[in-house]
């Protein structure tokens, strides 16, 4: 059973694991006040975060004590935070299957700990962020920037072009009827799903169907095409069914290939994580790998 003082190391260590370097800290009577403890349990805590190398403190007398120096990832180990916690699309196209091996890769060299989790849809990890079910989310850059316009998020990286989308296709039925004529299905979850589809069929029917269930509506008639990124996603018992076609406003794919990441303004720690801590660079030359068939996908 933990006793007074290493309960107190791990909350001062949560605290400073949220603070920023520079910052000047609360007082010895703020601190005690804080943690309904005595002067002399907060100056053992705070000597044991020092002499761990953990935190560097330097006092300027009547001007306070400030955070001159600090090892992040000694600080969230100390904390005993869970793992810090990703949101990433369906790996349903090789540059998602990049994009989680790049991810698995480059937190699990750095030595964080990690869960990486797979929702459909920008809308839905948007809700997941908010609700504090994850700690970063993985979006294109057209979605990241309607996701900040609420200002409780912001984002934190942008990885290069065509990491996120570099492909996308018009799957139809091949019996269906002339293009202008098309029900055209569209994932209201995703906000890219709607753009592309509204610039390439701006006067078509919309019909609102889950992305992974276009290859079978358009098959089974419910609709006739739809926008897709990824053809790998279509059951070999469709093919025959099914053409592909490139789009015809190819423009919209410059304004969502890059791969962004988003977090809570809140959440200090995430968004030093990828300041400090984690090479985004090397997520990204990952995933050129798998999506050149240099590396097997893993995560």
């Amino acid at each position: 059973m933990a006793n007074k003082e290493d309960i107190i190391t791990r909350q001062l260590a949560n605290e400073f694991l949220r603070s920023n370097e520079g910052e000047q800290i609360e007082t010895m009577p703020m601190l005690a006040k804080k943690y309904s403890v005595g002067f002399g349990t907060i100056d053992k805590a705070l000597n044991n975060l020092k002499t761990k190398g953990v935190i560097e403190l330097h006092a300027r007398g009547q001007m306070g004590t400030y955070l001159v120096k600090k090892d992040f990832l000694k600080l969230f180990e100390l904390a005993g935070n869970g793992p810090f916690v990703g949101q990433l699309p369906l790996p349903n196209a090789i540059e998602f299957e990049g994009l989680a091996t790049g991810f698995t890769e480059v937190f699990s060299n750095a030595g964080v700990p990690f869960a990486l989790n797979f929702k459909n849809g920008a809308s839905a990890r948007m809700e997941s962020l908010l609700n504090k079910r994850c700690d970063f989310i993985i979006v294109s850059e057209s979605s990241a920037e309607r996701i900040t316009a609420n200002e409780e998020t912001e984002i934190v990286a942008k990885l290069s072009p065509k990491t996120f989308y570099s492909n996308l296709y018009v799957i139809y039925r091949k019996d269906a009827e002339e293009r202008d004529a098309w029900k055209i299905g569209v994932d209201h979850k995703s906000y890219d799903n709607m753009l592309f589809s509204e610039r390439e069929f701006p006067a078509n029917q919309k019909i609102n169907i889950p992305y992974y269930n276009f290859p079978y509506a358009i098959a089974d008639g419910r609709i006739d095409a739809a926008v897709i990124h990824s053809r790998t996603f279509v059951a070999i018992d469709l093919i025959n069914k099914l053409e592909f076609e490139p789009l015809i406003h190819k423009e919209v794919i410059g304004e969502v290939s890059r791969a962004t990441i988003v977090t809570l303004k809140e959440n200090i720690p995430a968004s030093e994580l990828f300041k400090n801590i984690i090479d985004v660079k090397k997520i990204e030359q990952i995933g050129k790998m798998v999506v050149d068939c240099k590396m097997v996908p893993s995560f």
